[in-house]
């Protein structure tokens, strides 16, 4: 995924269940070249050493598509609980200082053990990404002449619904709906489809040039603005996923999305639900004039 490879290890005897708890991942599946190394290992065990499941200091707690989640120090890297229904037992997961090693005990009787374990999986891949100049993004992605746009913002702002406005627009083909990967990789920043879409079950395994992303504002007329460095950053650093408490990592994120700031358009666009917006959106991307009917 992102072109960096990955290990899922499950027991044996539920080894069978693979593609029943994680369907979404079948177009990523491949075999690890020679000469590849795994970004990080997650690994389903019967139990953690007592030593690893010991919990420290809580970092986070959140409660979001992925459940309600609790982040701790362990003594010897992080502890990340979820579950989905609070009369559950929690899923569990530990996660190397590194984040190259998890190991999870799961519940497998629970009836939404596919998003416990896939939920798991996002939180060590958007922390594990970061040291291979990556990000795990909250955006809506499209993909239009060879080339890759994002819309970012908070829940509700209409990121979904502006990215079928392009399709229907432009002709633009759906990458992922709610969680793609940005990567610096040479001059450039590629994004790359994964797992998790959201609701939208849009799981490619391509990935393309980025030529803009866009931070969305519901507004009352359709009106874009290309932002400045510091601007771009800002507008970024609100849907990047990581583990924002620990230092070193959050350190990493903003040299990423500094980078991906300079390297890239990164604009606002203050937009109604219509076919206009779609239209100013690009024009604005392309540096293009076009005639707005505001109201």
């Amino acid at each position: 995924m992102a072109e960096l490879p990955f290990e899922l290890m499950l027991p044996n005897s539920r080894a069978e269940r693979a593609d029943l708890i994680l369907p979404s991942f079948r177009p990523f599946e491949g075999v690890i070249g020679a000469g590849e190394t795994p970004i990080f290992r997650f690994e389903v065990v019967e139990s953690l050493s007592e030593e690893r499941a010991l919990k420290g200091e809580l970092l986070e707690e959140d409660t979001n598509d992925m459940g309600h989640l609790r982040l701790w120090r362990a003594t010897e890297g992080f502890l990340v609980e979820t579950s989905f229904d609070p009369s559950n037992r929690p899923h569990r997961m530990w996660m190397s200082e590194d984040f190259s090693h998890a190991q999870a005990v799961i519940d497998w009787e629970d009836l939404r053990l596919r998003e416990a374990v896939t939920s798991l999986i996002r939180v060590l891949y958007s922390v594990a990404v970061i040291a291979h100049r990556g990000v795990s993004m909250h955006a809506s992605t499209v993909m239009l002449d060879r080339a890759g746009y994002l819309f970012l913002g908070s829940s509700g702002t209409g990121k979904s619904t502006h990215a079928r406005l392009w399709g229907e627009a432009f002709g633009a083909e759906l990458l992922n709906d709610d969680n793609p990967t940005l990567r610096l990789e040479g001059d450039g920043v590629k994004v790359y489809g994964t797992p998790w879409s959201g609701k939208t079950h849009c799981y490619k395994n391509l990935g393309v040039s980025v030529r803009g992303i866009v931070r969305l504002r519901q507004g009352a007329e359709n009106r874009f603005r290309r932002l400045n460095d510091l601007e771009a950053f800002m507008a970024l650093l609100p849907g990047a996923s990581v583990v924002r408490q620990e230092t070193t990592c959050y350190e990493s994120l903003c040299d990423v999305l500094s980078e991906i700031s300079q390297q890239t358009l990164v604009g606002e666009l203050v937009c109604r639900p219509d076919a206009e917006a779609a239209r100013c959106c690009l024009a604005g991307l392309k540096n293009e004039k076009i005639r707005i009917n505001n109201p």
